[in-house]
């Protein structure tokens, strides 16, 4: 029946059919035109409406997908950056008269609560208002490096990571002066994370010639210290153990909350789980938005089908006086629907390829970035197709009684 009725519009179609679109539809495929008049009946109308929410319905699209790829990206991002800043699994230092406690006693603590402790450096550096000072071979000695200062030298250390995808202050002093009058020149630059931050630390970090550093702890005693830094065989069990010798610094320093703060340890599980919690809450906020905008896209097609349920109704009572059964009134409104929910969910996926890869390249997952994108636009096509034939047999049910109810829908039918 669908064939036949197809026929009878074969005249009047090649006599209507205008545009460079129809007519390069009907040249590519001549035969599938033929067999589908009867559905294209339905999408033929309000060309210029339809435009107009194709092409916003297709931006909504983009920027979920856009949104659904730096998420992706952004969340291991934030758990990378907690490990890459936090090399060492627990660290504090001693200065100022704070965190004076024996390592054997932190150990004992580690050891009671399952922790074992694979390697203890104990580091010791200068910090004044701005710099950390560091000898140039404990650095050598204790991280492998092989840094070569001369007395008088001093080497800019910068602890980034320049992949992280933010922007970094990276602004190297060429001359310092040491113990009154004393200057140092500047060597050169690195940028190498070798240990983690620590509130005791100053903003920027200088190492310099063993025999530098020998005459600036001897002016500048006061700000002399050690940083213990500690590697665990496990540090993703570690949490209960890190709790504890932070509870037992501040008891040894006989300080309140606020004032340990300047003293607290950093470890890596802490980071880690900050940065955990973080992630999850962006992608639920994340997730929540995107949720929004896919909603906003389906009512911006759903309202305007809504808008011509009075046309397609007598439509389709023509159709049914034409004597076309339910199984294919259904297959004429899925086609129509296909082509007013798919297309805006195929071209928004397209579209978001070059601003997701941008975006998501500052972290070097721009690939990574339209892969997820790729597989969201998959997954939001192939929830459309599935739902397309629940949304059309509802349509054909509103229409099938012959009538349009005031003010009702496609899911409030009687």
């Amino acid at each position: 029946m669908l064939d036949k009725i197809g026929t009878l519009l074969k005249a009047q179609y090649r006599a209507e059919k205008t545009g460079k679109i129809g007519t390069f539809l009907c040249r590519l495929a001549p035969n599938y035109m033929r067999f589908h008049l009867v559905e294209w009946s339905f999408v033929r109308r309000h060309k210029k409406e339809w435009g107009c929410r194709y092409v916003l319905a297709s931006l909504i699209i983009a920027v979920s997908v856009m949104l659904t790829g730096v998420c992706v990206t952004l969340y291991p991002a934030f758990l990378q950056d907690a490990k890459s800043y936090s090399p060492y699994d627990m660290v504090y230092s001693e200065i100022y008269g704070m965190n004076q406690v024996s390592v054997q006693d932190v150990l004992h603590i580690l050891e009671k609560n399952g922790v074992t402790v694979e390697q203890v450096i104990q580091l010791p550096y200068i910090r004044d208002d701005v710099f950390n000072y560091l000898p140039v071979t404990e650095i050598n000695r204790d991280f492998g490096c092989d840094y070569q200062i001369q007395e008088g030298e001093f080497l800019n250390l910068f602890q980034y990571n320049l992949e992280d995808g933010y922007e970094h202050n990276i602004q190297p002093v060429s001359t310092v002066t040491i113990s009154g009058d004393r200057k140092l020149q500047s060597v050169g630059t690195d940028v190498k994370i070798l240990f983690n931050q620590n509130p005791t630390f100053a903003d920027k970090t200088l190492i310099i010639n063993d025999s530098d550093f020998e005459k600036l702890s001897a002016d500048i005693t006061g700000s002399a210290g050690i940083a213990n830094l500690f590697q665990f065989q496990n540090w993703e069990d570690s949490y209960a153990g890190v709790c504890e010798v932070k509870e037992y610094l501040q008891e040894s320093n006989q300080l309140n909350e606020d004032e340990q703060t300047y003293y607290e340890l950093s470890s890596k599980v802490e980071k880690y789980q900050d940065a955990k919690k973080s992630g999850q809450f962006l992608l639920f906020l994340m997730a929540f938005v995107i949720g929004l905008m896919i909603m906003a896209e389906f009512l911006l097609i759903h309202s305007r089908i809504q808008a011509e349920k009075e046309e397609n109704s007598r439509v389709v009572c023509s159709l049914r006086m034409l004597g076309m059964i339910d199984k294919e009134m259904v297959k004429c409104l899925c086609y129509k629907n296909f082509l007013r929910f798919i297309p805006p969910s195929v071209v928004g996926t397209i579209l978001s390829f070059l601003p997701s890869y941008y975006l998501n390249e500052s972290y070097g997952m721009g690939t990574n970035g339209i892969l997820a994108g790729i597989v969201f636009g998959v997954i939001l096509t192939v929830g459309i197709f599935v739902v397309i034939r629940r949304y059309s047999e509802k349509e054909e049910k509103l229409y099938e009684s012959g009538f349009i109810i005031q003010g009702g829908g496609f899911f409030d039918y009687r």
